[in-house]
């Protein structure tokens, strides 16, 4: 008796909290049922496509297995690949030297790597900063956009000799 006098004890502040919660509960709990009356429909659907499904997993398990046998000598690069590319975006792991340009062109919060304040660009973006602007310092501008200016000769006696 002393323990379950103990328990009840114990349980007052919950079930204090429940008797404050059960209109919000009871509300739920109604509203609940149309809900799960609308999404009958979808889960039925969702039911014959896990059949095809399984079905279409059953069709391929030799090819499930040849690709199983391939894999067992293959050398593992998921995980290398994924801490590579995670740290290839670290804003943390940015260059020392402060860059104008990267707090001028970050993505907007919540993206991780909005915080620019005294860094520089990730290891992703300068890979893809110096494509850009190789591009940019190779092609001309007109009034519309930048071009390519090239000049191809073939089959000519200058051609070796054209820069």
């Amino acid at each position: 008796m002393a323990r379950l006098n103990d328990l009840t004890t114990q349980q007052r502040p919950l079930l204090s909290d429940l008797q404050k919660a059960a209109p919000d509960l009871t509300t739920f709990f109604k509203e609940l049922g149309p809900f799960s009356e609308a999404s009958r429909p979808a889960f039925r659907s969702l039911g014959d496509l896990s059949t095809s499904g399984l079905k279409a997993v059953n069709d391929s398990s030799d090819e499930i297995a040849t690709l199983r046998q391939f894999a067992k000598d293959a050398p593992g690069i998921g995980k290398p690949l994924r801490q590579f590319l995670q740290v290839a975006d670290n804003r943390d792991r940015s260059s020392h030297w402060p860059d104008v340009r990267a707090a001028e062109t970050a993505p907007p919060p919540p993206d991780p790597t909005s915080n620019t304040k005294n860094k520089s660009f990730t290891g992703m973006e300068s890979f893809w900063n110096y494509a850009f602007w190789q591009g940019l310092a190779l092609n001309e501008f007109d009034t519309v956009s930048h071009y390519l200016r090239t000049t191809l000769y073939f089959g000519t006696e200058c051609a070796p000799f054209t820069t």
